[in-house]
């Protein structure tokens, strides 16, 4: 058969090898302006061109441009116009300030945010959203009515520092919407959030969207409670989960109904020890920047606990990550190592059991540098050591200090150590 077929007198290849064609277009091409630009003239080329092209032009859209009025305002004429476009959007990465009709320009309150300024109806098929923080506070109870609910087919949602609150009601109950079956979800708080309302709004209405999580990634939240309680309800098929801990707690009422540091600790891995399924486990922990000592030593301890019961909680981790602070003690923060070697020993000897993990294949260690100031006696405390104000030198030092405390996992067949010093 002929590469080129006639339809009239019109030699035209076939529509398989336009779009294999067309699918090299983006990884070719230096950044999105170029790979857009190229698309462009691609469409114009040809009618044969255009629909594929066209395609692959509205697959992934970006509106995190702080200018509403600007090429969000054109995209959402553009899908009024045709609809048929919306069904070849499946990314969209959005500023926040652009979801809602504001009070300045529609009369309404700071919190009137019921109408969507953006058709989101008319993007079915979205696979992936990803909403950066905007300057004005979103309403969950909009949001999940008018934004989530329009995605039934949406698999990824980042939120980004997203200044989320509960405004016009505090509960709701969502059973006339579709809700999508989220696989991956990955947010980072706007500044200190007591408690998080975005947990809270999983965990006790949009429970639907988070069963049959794949991966979990919480980064940096300091309202741990609200966010264990939805990793629990999510633990069944949860593969990867990345989530904060602190040596400290805010809230009373999680300190009083846990009593001690270390028992914030034993309730984080309990569960942790819910995920039968999890392969990969991040935690990263968060250090009192006022208080002298440092209780990092209780963090390993308490995953020391986990790793040992008898029956091996997470059988199918594969690598573990810890991300964590070296203070600095005694004036010399490249001898800084919280853990006696007694508990690292200990720590050795549950990971390398291969009866209870037998996949287990990485461990990393994700450290930034400390140090103590003690200015007056009220300004005392941790501040972090940017990675400008330490030489390479200083870097190499503290990894290796560490490789050689862990050197047991450095001796371990098929095992990769791996320490970073940001």
């Amino acid at each position: 058969m002929d590469i080129l077929t006639t339809s009239s007198d019109t030699p035209r290849l076939p529509q398989e090898m336009i779009d294999h064609i067309l699918a090299f277009i983006r990884p070719m091409c230096d950044d999105k302006a170029s790979a857009a630009a190229a698309l462009y003239r691609c469409a114009i080329a040809g009618r044969e061109l255009l629909f594929p092209a066209r395609g692959l032009l509205y697959k992934e859209i970006d509106l995190t441009s702080r200018i509403p009025n600007s090429s969000a305002g054109l995209l959402a004429r553009t899908l009024h116009a045709d609809p048929e476009l919306g069904k070849a959007i499946k990314t969209l990465r959005m500023n926040t300030d652009l979801l809602f009709k504001r009070s300045r320009l529609f009369g309404g309150s700071d919190y009137d945010l019921d109408i969507p300024a953006f058709p989101f109806h008319l993007m079915p098929e979205l696979h992936t959203l990803m909403l950066c923080g905007g300057n004005w506070l979103i309403d969950l109870y909009s949001f999940a009515r008018n934004v989530i609910s329009c995605f039934s087919k949406l698999k990824y949602l980042d939120c980004d520092k997203v200044p989320f609150a509960w405004a016009k009601c505090a509960t709701f109950s969502p059973s006339d919407i579709e809700l999508p079956k989220l696989k991956t979800l990955r947010f980072r708080p706007a500044g200190r959030d007591y408690p998080c309302p975005f947990a809270e709004l999983l965990q006790n209405w949009l429970r639907p969207c988070i069963v049959n999580l794949d991966t979990l990634t919480v980064v940096w939240t300091m309202d741990i409670l609200t966010w264990l309680l939805a990793v629990s309800a999510a633990s069944a098929n949860l593969r990867s989960l990345t989530v904060s801990t602190t040596d400290w707690v805010d809230r009373p009422t999680f300190e009083e109904a846990l009593g001690s540091r270390a028992n914030c600790h034993i309730y984080v891995f309990d569960i942790v020890a819910q995920c039968a399924s999890l392969q990969f486990l991040c935690i990263n922990f968060r250090h009192e920047p006022s208080d002298p000592y440092n209780d990092a030593p209780a963090l390993l301890e308490a995953l020391c606990d986990l790793l040992s019961r008898n029956h091996a909680p997470i059988p199918q981790l594969t690598h573990l990550e810890l991300k964590l602070a070296a203070r600095d003690y005694n004036g010399d923060p490249l001898r800084a190592m919280p853990f006696e070697p007694a508990l690292r020993a200990r720590f050795s000897v549950c990971l390398l059991d291969r009866d209870k993990y037998p996949q287990f294949r990485s461990l990393a260690f994700r450290l930034w540098l400390e140090y103590w100031m003690d200015r007056t006696s009220w300004d005392r405390r941790w501040e972090i050591r940017f990675s400008d104000q330490t030489t390479g030198s200083e870097k190499e030092t503290l990894v290796k200090t560490w490789r050689t405390a862990f050197a047991a996992f450095d001796d371990a067949p098929r095992l990769l150590l791996d320490v970073h010093v940001s």
